[in-house]
């Protein structure tokens, strides 16, 4: 059985206009669902240790962003490298660097679109 969360339902009185990049971050609605200390949390559960690269697979939010093309692996490559507050991975000060540098990209994105609008 797949964990996978179902597809978002719109619903008649919603925009359905808008672009994808909207449903991932921009205005109000934060791009994850939970904050950097609850996914760190979840991800290291089983060793209470630092978040390795591999960990990152278990976030689902993160997988979907990847699936869906919204972000390269290289980008989070990147992100997660400079977030390394460790030999053994990301302690919860580097996630939430990582955290945030994947929000911040998507909210650069809704304010170049709101620019050329």
């Amino acid at each position: 059985a797949s964990t996978r969360p179902s597809p978002m339902i719109r619903y008649p009185d919603e925009d359905t206009t808008s672009d994808t990049s909207s449903q991932y971050g921009g205005g109000s609605e934060p791009l994850f669902s939970q904050s950097p200390g609850e996914v760190f949390a979840q991800l290291t559960a089983a060793t209470d240790a630092a978040v390795t690269y591999q960990d990152l697979r278990k976030w689902n939010e993160l997988q979907e962003l990847l699936e869906d093309g919204e972000m390269l692996e290289s980008e989070l490559q990147t992100f997660y490298n400079e977030a390394m507050s460790g030999e053994d991975g990301l302690d919860s000060g580097g996630f939430a660097r990582l955290y945030w540098a994947i929000d911040d990209l998507f909210e650069d994105d809704v304010d170049d679109a709101a620019d050329n609008h």
